[in-house]
């Protein structure tokens, strides 16, 4: 065992989370798995050092290759739906406000069917730069897309921030041409 204030080698590092994983129920790995969590170690150093509670072999982090889906599933908390005669776009938008995420603006685009009014249908996301973020788009939508978040910019990044109310971002929003 290494003393105070050395460090172990990376290589080290894997080999002791090796021995965690494999102490690890199968009912805990699969707890984990389903809950797309993995299992990573810490620099005790990390922690609070006047909690004498140290862990030494590691904590639950969310598994990274889930981030994305993660920050989609966090639109639902805060979100308006907005429908062609809002947008001037067959496919209904989603817009919500930053309350609860880790992403940057973004709206979300309901792909099939692109009438859906329900946010965990088939979309995708387009961040107020323009970007597709997630999911599959042609490039026609995703240019009135991207229309309709400059012409409504300033509105959009209102209710983002959370400076307005759904009513009065209903009232600004403009449709494009």
């Amino acid at each position: 065992m290494k003393g105070q204030n050395q460090l172990v080698s990376l290589e080290e590092a894997e080999d002791i989370k090796a021995k965690v994983d494999a102490e690890l129920s199968p009912d805990l790995r699969k707890l984990l798995r389903a809950n797309n969590l993995v299992l990573t170690i810490n620099s005790i150093d990390a922690l609070d050092p006047a909690d004498n509670r140290h862990a030494a072999f590691g904590a639950v982090a969310l598994d990274p290759h889930f981030a994305e889906e993660l920050a989609e599933e966090e639109l639902l908390d805060d979100m308006v739906s907005l429908t062609n005669e809002e947008t001037g776009i067959h496919n209904h938008i989603f817009v919500s406000t930053k309350i609860g995420v880790r992403h940057g603006p973004r709206v979300k685009v309901a792909i099939d069917p692109p009438d859906s009014f329900n946010p965990l249908s088939d979309s995708a996301s387009i961040g107020f730069d323009g970007t597709l973020k997630a999911g599959n788009i042609s490039g026609d939508l995703q240019r009135k897309v991207t229309e309709f978040i400059a012409l409504n910019h300033q509105a959009l990044m209102d209710y983002w921030e959370t400076k307005i109310g759904t009513a009065e971002l209903m009232r600004r929003l403009r449709p494009i041409p």
